[in-house]
């Protein structure tokens, strides 16, 4: 077994942007096993969280993915690999728009477009996204110089934004 990792974090005093985190930190976990000649497994964790929440930014963000994978080996003719990896993706920050020259007043104005008409609305934007990734595959070498492949791979996306 072997099993590796690699652990960041931060802080900035001042971000060089709105979007820019003032703390960050990053957590890299990989692992791989192999309790028999003809059996790999592997499995790894890869956390990133950043957040800048200032008040008038209120940033989080991360991004998360979770990964594991299973060969067989048998012998060099044949081989079965499987997979599969979640990814967790999510961002939520103030944010200044142009309303529709038609609608309604801003109630809550951006204080960077104070003085500018038509003044810039404030408000809270977000995005999320999972994802499911899915394979495997079985490969048949019956001669030197044949091989032959089959497999299915598979991805399945759901989120929202603002």
């Amino acid at each position: 077994m072997r099993i590796n990792g690699d652990f960041a974090f931060g802080y900035n005093d001042y971000s060089f942007t709105r979007i820019s985190p003032r703390q960050v930190q990053s957590y890299k976990v990989h692992a791989s096993y192999r309790p028999r000649a003809w059996l790999n497994l592997d499995g790894a964790a890869d956390i990133h969280e950043n957040r800048d929440n200032v008040s008038t930014v209120n940033d989080l963000e991360h991004g998360r993915t979770y990964s594991l994978v299973a060969t067989l080996l048998p012998n060099s003719k044949l081989s079965f690999d499987l997979g599969y990896t979640y990814t967790d993706i999510y961002d939520q920050a103030q944010i200044c728009y142009y309303q529709n020259a038609n609608g309604p007043a801003p109630t809550t104005q951006c204080p960077a477009s104070l003085g500018y008409t038509p003044p810039a609305v404030l408000g809270s934007g977000s995005y999320s996204s999972k994802q499911d990734f899915a394979y495997s595959d079985i490969m048949w070498r019956p001669t030197k110089r044949v091989t032959t492949t089959i497999g299915y791979v598979g991805t399945f996306v759901g989120g929202n934004t603002t």
